[in-house]
């Protein structure tokens, strides 16, 4: 051994005869403070894994209730539209034929009114003809009247 190595031996003795105690109270208290930082350390994180746990479960349970719920939306408009639609139909299909009768009317009223109108042309024209031979017998019988006076 050198005398650097005796001197350093007898410092570290000393350091111990001075601080011995005070250092193995530190050393205990920071093995203390090292075990309870551990064990808060375990208990954090098993209290985030819980809470983690419990909240992607309560997520789930929400995403899964929004979506029933469009589901049951998405169903219901369907439902209303196609009501809807069948109505627009039937009514579609209602209004046609009240056209179809409206203008079967019309044709009808309108073949009558021809008809009416040729019985009356022709009736015309008899009146015409009647008128006609009443004018001319009427000439003729006056004719004869001057010829006679």
């Amino acid at each position: 051994m050198t005398g650097e190595d005796i001197n350093a031996g007898n410092l570290g003795q000393i350091r111990t005869i001075l601080f011995g105690e005070e250092l193995k109270r530190t050393e205990t208290r920071f093995g203390e403070l090292e075990q309870r930082l551990e064990q808060g350390l375990t208990q954090l994180r098993t209290e985030l894994d819980t809470r983690l746990s419990q909240l992607d479960q309560f997520v789930r349970q929400e995403l899964s209730s929004l979506a029933q719920g469009l589901k049951s939306e998405h169903d219901e408009r369907r439902t209303r539209l196609e009501d809807v639609l069948s109505r627009i139909a039937d009514q579609e299909k209602l209004t046609a034929e009240r056209l179809e009768s409206a203008i079967a009317e019309l044709q009808t009223e309108m073949q009558q009114r021809s008809v009416s109108l040729s019985d009356e042309k022709i009736g015309r024209d008899d009146l015409a003809a009647l008128l006609a031979d009443v004018a001319h017998r009427l000439n003729g019988n006056g004719k004869a009247k001057k010829k006679s006076g």
